[in-house]
């Protein structure tokens, strides 16, 4: 795997750019790499069973059936029916048992058994029907057909969409080739092949080129 453009600190790149900003994270020359999940200092990159920050540092060399980072780059692996947390002094089991999905989120571990979403497999944070899910700052969003409720109760937003995420400025909604923040306030318009949100801003994925764009000061809560 071939890797040009690599940022060499994201959290520099933080401490001296301005709102709005916009950086090539890196650049992989080749279509070897399966998936990515943003983190703290850029991305990473699963290729070949390991998974590489920013396709050049081995993170971890273990496979896996499956894996997630949460805001805070902590590692969560998917080993048959069980869910482990990868830390650098040793590894714990966090569940065991059949999962539709699952999310790391805050230090804790959401998983979806049938209508209902778990955290820490003790709190029941929602019972019924849904087609997708995410946690936020906020508390545990949910997407039912055309809408996109807070605690399954408050409506975010209620309309076309191809994709969506939280970040903690509030909803991204992917709609009509752009990306826009509560479904109002553009924040990318051009070509994509993925995208993701995170603290500080979101990334966009297109052809094999990562770029970090810093949110918007307008967007930024106070």
């Amino acid at each position: 795997m071939q890797v040009v453009n690599q940022l060499e600190s994201l959290k520099a790149y933080l401490d001296n750019h301005l709102p709005g900003s916009h950086v090539v994270l890196c650049e992989i020359k080749d279509d070897g790499w399966a998936s990515w999940c943003p983190h703290p200092d850029g991305i990473v990159v699963g290729i070949d069973g390991k998974l590489y920050l920013n396709g050049v540092d081995v993170i971890h060399a273990d496979r896996c059936d499956d894996w997630r980072l949460d805001e805070q780059g902590r590692l969560i692996t998917r080993v048959r029916d069980e869910l482990w947390s990868i830390g650098v002094n040793g590894n714990e089991l966090l569940f065991k048992g059949s999962a539709d999905s699952w999310m790391p989120y805050g230090g804790n571990l959401i998983v979806e058994i049938g209508d209902d979403l778990i955290m820490n497999s003790t709190e029941l944070l929602y019972h019924g029907d849904f087609d997708d899910w995410c946690m936020s700052y906020e508390g545990i969003v949910i997407q039912i057909a055309d809408q996109i409720l807070l605690k399954g109760t408050e409506v975010l937003y209620d309309g076309d969409f191809d994709a969506w995420d939280m970040c903690p400025k509030g909803l991204v909604i992917e709609t009509n080739g752009g990306l826009w923040l509560d479904g109002e306030q553009l924040l990318y318009d051009g070509a994509f092949d993925n995208w993701a949100c995170t603290e500080h801003g979101f990334i966009i994925e297109v052809h094999n080129q990562f770029h970090f764009y810093l949110y918007p000061e307008n967007a930024i809560n106070s």
